[in-house]
C-alpha cells in the first residue's frame, strides 16, 4: 500500500503527533492506557474534520455497543481483532481512495490568499498579517474566511494543517 507507519503508544502521543502532522489515516486501538480511544477519535474528528479516515480496532471489546460508540464518535470503521491483513489493507485502501480526491484537488486560492495562508502556517497572528501585508484587519479576516471556505476547513488551525499536509505552499 506504500504507507509510512508511525506508532504512538498512548493517546496523548497520538494526539500530539496528529497535531504536528496530519496523518493520511489513523488506526486507534481501544486498549489505550491513558486517554480513551473514543476520546482520541472525537478529538481527531473535531480537529481534522471528515477528511481524515479513522479506524478503531479492538481485541476484547467486540460488542455491537462498542462498534456503535466508535462510529457515533466519528470512526469510519471498527475492526475486531484478530485482523485479517488483506481485509484490513482493502478497507484502509478504500478509505484513502475516497479521501484522496480532496487532497489532490487544487485549491482555488488567490495569490493574496496564498500569502495570508503562508503567514498563518508560520504562526503569524492575524493582526501582524495585516501589518506585514499593509491591509486592514477586516481585509485579513475576509481573506481568512475565504481560505476556510475554499479549503473546507472549519478553523484556522485546520486550514494550516491541510496546507502543511498537502504541501500546498511553495517553499520560500
Amino acid at each position: 500500500m506504500g504507507c509510512d507507519v508511525v506508532e504512538s503508544r498512548t493517546g496523548d502521543a497520538l494526539l500530539d503527533r496528529a497535531a504536528l502532522q496530519v496523518p493520511s489515516v489513523v488506526v486507534v486501538d481501544l486498549a489505550l492506557a491513558d486517554v480513551s480511544a473514543y476520546e482520541c477519535c472525537r478529538v481527531l474528528r473535531a480537529r481534522h474534520g471528515e477528511g481524515l479516515p479513522i479506524v478503531m480496532v479492538s481485541e476484547h471489546r467486540r460488542e455491537p455497543a462498542d462498534e456503535v460508540a466508535a462510529l457515533l464518535l466519528g470512526a469510519d470503521d471498527f475492526i475486531a481483532k484478530p485482523v485479517n491483513a488483506e481485509v484490513f489493507c482493502a478497507r484502509v485502501r478504500r478509505m484513502l481512495e475516497r479521501t484522496e480526491p480532496q487532497r489532490s484537488a487544487p485549491w482555488p486560492l488567490t495569490p493574496r490568499e496564498s500569502e495570508v495562508l503562508g503567514l498563518m502556517v508560520e504562526g503569524v497572528p492575524a493582526t501582524e498579517i495585516s501589518e506585514r501585508l499593509c491591509i486592514t484587519e477586516k481585509t485579513t479576516a475576509t481573506h481568512i474566511e475565504h481560505i476556510l471556505a475554499k479549503t473546507g476547513a472549519h478553523s484556522r488551525a485546520q486550514a494550516v494543517a491541510f496546507a502543511v499536509r498537502d504541501h500546498l505552499l511553495a517553499p520560500n
